[in-house]
């Protein structure tokens, strides 16, 4: 569990549910340097400066992942908190296909 969210383990790798089965999700993402932060109601970020980053997938599409800026870091969708600038790597291990 992390902060609340069930993960899983197996042969070295990660995963966490997905709507259509499971995902490998980057071990920062189950390790103590990411911290939640809120969103507010409907899934909506929090207010404040925004900014797109397009996720490249296998198949040569993009997924693009709204982040909030909030202090020294950004608010992803799912309301996890990347302190700095998150890379490719954590973002794709989250939303990417």
């Amino acid at each position: 569990m992390v902060k609340g969210a069930p993960y899983y383990y197996f042969n070295n790798v990660y995963y966490r549910s997905y709507s259509t089965g499971y995902i490998v999700v980057s071990e920062s993402v189950v390790t103590p340097n990411l911290v939640y932060a809120p969103i507010a109601a409907g899934n909506q970020p929090l207010s404040g400066e925004t900014i797109t980053i397009n996720i490249p997938n296998a198949n040569g599409s993009y997924t693009p992942v709204m982040l909030v800026k909030r202090n020294n870091g950004y608010v992803g969708p799912q309301g996890e908190y990347y302190p700095g600038n998150p890379t490719i790597g954590q973002l794709k291990a989250l939303y990417g296909k």
